[in-house]
């Protein structure tokens, strides 16, 4: 019994907590856009071919990162899809500018 007395307001801070970060989360992130069928085509090649190529992104500040990796797979992480890098860490996709000279913008997901 006073085991559950002391849990209450524990729990009730916890929940009170966990609902905060997730409107946090919500406004610092951006909600996920999918990315254009065909490009995401184009990074299943690359990571079948196991081949390293240079990747431009936009990093949480929203500047430009170019890096060169090998795309290993991709992973489904909260909702979003992420493409799993040999070296560094996962990038969302719809956080990438350009992959192995193939620009995103030019297969723009356009919703009907």
């Amino acid at each position: 019994m006073v085991f559950s007395l002391w849990w209450q307001p524990a729990k009730s801070l916890a929940l009170h907590l966990y609902h905060y970060w997730i409107e946090i989360k919500e406004i610092m992130i951006p909600k996920y856009q999918p990315i254009n069928c065909h490009f995401y085509d184009e990074l299943e090649v690359l990571a079948m071919r196991q081949k390293a190529c240079s990747i431009l992104y936009l990093d949480e500040k929203e500047q430009q990162q170019e890096i060169t990796d090998t795309i290993l797979t991709f992973k489904i992480i909260d909702k979003a899809e992420y493409v799993v890098l040999k070296k560094n860490d996962p990038i969302r996709l719809d956080r990438l500018v350009q992959v192995d000279g193939k620009v995103l913008k030019g297969f723009c997901y356009l919703p009907n």
